[in-house]
């Protein structure tokens, strides 16, 4: 008997139903990386003195290096997660990959905890 929650490739696929919030990065104003462990999604604002000394372009626009400059300058997340631009959103209830919620790089979603990249000390000094 085939189970249904394993797809082509044999990765297991999230079935939830989910509460989300879909946003637009550029409209807000907004950098954001998801946790690839849990439901956390960073966000913080383009002009925030933490990221504009690192990287000197939109988020959404940045090359592979200066992502990785941002990727290195954020703590880990509370769960001991990482942050990082591939990461896709994950679900709150089995932490499976949910990349479909996603329309394009200048939309993010939240699903589950939001940290907040520009009250909260996420940032590497």
């Amino acid at each position: 008997m085939s189970d249904p929650s394993v797809g082509p490739s044999s990765q297991r696929l999230c079935t939830h139903a989910l509460q989300y919030q879909r946003l637009h990065a550029g409209f807000s104003n907004e950098g954001y990386l998801y946790c690839d462990r849990d439901d956390t999604v960073l966000t913080w604002g383009t002009y925030n003195p933490h990221y504009t000394r690192r990287v000197d372009a939109l988020p959404w626009m940045l090359t592979d290096d200066e992502k990785s400059v941002v990727e290195s300058a954020i703590k880990p997340c509370p769960c001991g997660g990482r942050f990082a631009f591939a990461n896709p959103p994950r679900c709150p209830y089995c932490h499976l990959a949910r990349p479909d919620l996603v329309l394009d790089a200048t939309y993010f979603v939240v699903v589950g905890r939001r940290l907040d990249g520009d009250t909260e000390a996420v940032w590497v000094d």
